[in-house]
């Protein structure tokens, strides 16, 4: 049985350092912790995240979160993207239908001109589709689903709580189709279950068939301690078998929750290849974020995407990192340094950083860019 808890939250926005290149965001929230998702994998059940209780079952509701983003919101002075999908709660689980904490922010930015991001594995997002569709004229919406394997009967038994995956795809095609962007986070992907290329070029299929915009792939971590141990005895219950293959890739030393670089290497090539033949972007493609983060962001993003898109290739050009945190820490106005031509003095950034750069900023758009994000 679910035991709600109702709290007082001190903040509800979290502001990060830098805007994160692989959900583009920079603030997001964690209006529920805990969540009926349950889903047997979640590293939210590690002691990092200092989540008390049961994690599956004792669900900490923020009862004062509309209000408190009501006066937070006021304090965002920059252009960003705000993130539904705290680390320790989906926004949507079902807690939701009572407390429509969710959907009372979202009116809340319906006033504003703030683009959002949501990520999600609950089909109760499309109860919000009126303010979304408000949202969305305004700005734009952004409305992502983590899907972990294609497979019906391994959701069943790896995230009992969650929308089936042929209702995840059916809002997806949905969603698309209002003129919402939309993704899939293919994490985790589940070792030994979801893995394999069977189970990739299915969900593939079903992705393109969707018309999502973007597909970020992403290998299974497995926290030493809480997490690592209720993983285990769920898996006793699933498939004992599984337990010493886990044991092989995992080692026990990691506080991460890492596999072995060699298993994440081989999956990465695999459903990059795959990712090739469908021609889906691995990253969030441009055109979403363009004019919606500071310029200085904008260029970042583009150089980290840049970097991991060659490195999927095989290429390991450090300088496109390196360019991209010192965009990230930027002091100075990068307009006016573009304006100057003062941008290679900057330590790290020669004469094809510099380049990009200002095609970004003259252009709106960088050609190398659009054409590693389109496999060509």
């Amino acid at each position: 049985m679910t035991n709600y808890i109702e709290k007082e939250a001190k903040s509800i926005l979290r502001k990060s350092k830098i805007t994160d290149s692989w959900f583009i965001s920079k603030y997001n929230m964690n209006l529920y912790r805990g969540c009926e998702n349950a889903c047997i994998y979640c590293d939210g059940r590690s002691e990092k995240y200092n989540v008390e209780g049961d994690y599956g079952k004792d669900i900490i509701v923020k009862l004062n979160a509309p209000e408190l983003f009501k006066k937070e919101i006021e304090k965002i002075k920059e252009k960003t993207i705000i993130f539904f999908g705290g680390g320790v709660g989906d926004v949507y689980q079902s807690a939701e239908k009572k407390y429509e904490i969710t959907r009372q922010i979202l009116k809340i930015l319906s006033n504003y001109s703030f683009p959002i991001h949501i990520l999600t594995k609950s089909s109760l997002v499309e109860r919000d589709e009126d303010l979304l569709k408000k949202i969305n004229e305004k700005s734009s919406v952004t409305i992502s689903f983590s899907i972990s394997s294609s497979e019906q009967k391994v959701v069943d038994k790896y995230e009992p709580g969650c929308a089936s995956i042929s209702e995840r795809f059916r809002l997806l095609e949905k969603f698309k189709k209002m003129n919402f962007y939309t993704g899939i986070m293919h994490m985790p992907v589940i070792p030994f279950i979801s893995d394999n290329k069977k189970s990739m070029n299915n969900l593939l299929v079903s992705a393109k068939n969707a018309g999502v915009d973007f597909i970020i792939f992403g290998g299974m971590t497995i926290k030493p301690g809480r997490q690592k141990d209720f993983f285990f005895d769920q898996l006793e219950q699933i498939d004992k078998q599984l337990i010493d293959k886990y044991k092989e890739i995992y080692p026990d030393n990691n506080k991460w929750g890492n596999a072995s670089f060699n298993y994440y290497k081989q999956i990465d090539e695999l459903f990059y290849s795959l990712l090739k033949e469908y021609k889906i972007p691995s990253r969030i493609p441009h055109y979403i974020y363009k004019d919606k983060v500071e310029l200085n962001v904008e260029v970042a993003m583009i150089l980290f995407h840049i970097y991991h898109f060659l490195k999927l290739e095989g290429q390991i050009k450090k300088a496109y990192e390196t360019a991209a945190w010192k965009i990230l820490f930027l002091k100075e106005d990068i307009k006016e340094l573009i304006r100057k031509d003062e941008l290679k003095k900057i330590n790290g950034i020669g004469n094809v950083i510099d380049g990009i750069i200002k095609e970004i900023y003259n252009n709106r758009k960088c050609n190398y860019y659009e054409k590693l994000l389109n496999y060509g």
